[in-house]
C-alpha cells in the first residue's frame, strides 16, 4: 500500500498525492462521525466493502483511467446537490453523510486505484 502511495508521489507530484490523501482521510473521519454522532454502523462497512470491490478490480479502473474524469464531476456535483439542497428535499442530516461518505470512497478509490497501477504513467506534452 506505501509502494502505492510512493509510485502516486513520484509520478503525479505533490498535488495529486495530497488529493487523494484528504478524500481517504475525509472518508474515514466522515465513516467514524457516521458511527459517532448517528450510530450508523453501516457506513464504515460500506466503505470497507467499496474499497475491497475497488481492490478486486483495481486492474479494471487503471485501464479505463482516461475514462474516469467524468465521474470525478459527477461526484462534486453529488456533493454540491447533497450540500446545498439537502436541508430543502428533507433529507436527514445522516442520510447527507451517508450520501457523501459513499461519494468520497467512490471518488478516493477510484483515484489511488487507479493512478497507483504500475501500468498508469503520467502523460508529458513535451
Amino acid at each position: 500500500m506505501l509502494k502505492r502511495f510512493t509510485k502516486i508521489k513520484n509520478e503525479f507530484g505533490n498535488i495529486v498525492l495530497s488529493r487523494i490523501l484528504l478524500v481517504g482521510i475525509g472518508m474515514i473521519v466522515m465513516s467514524v462521525a457516521a458511527v459517532y454522532f448517528y450510530q450508523r454502523h453501516d457506513m464504515p462497512l460500506i466503505t470497507i466493502a467499496i474499497t475491497l470491490i475497488a481492490f478486486i478490480y483495481r486492474v479494471h479502473i487503471s485501464n479505463y483511467i482516461g475514462n474516469l474524469a467524468g465521474v470525478f464531476r459527477i461526484g462534486f456535483i453529488v456533493y454540491g446537490v447533497i450540500l446545498f439542497l439537502g436541508d430543502r428535499l428533507g433529507i436527514a442530516n445522516d442520510w447527507k453523510l451517508f450520501i457523501i461518505t459513499i461519494t468520497t470512497a467512490l471518488v478516493f478509490n477510484l483515484q489511488f486505484w487507479g493512478l497507483s497501477d504500475p501500468d498508469v504513467y503520467k502523460i508529458t506534452n513535451d
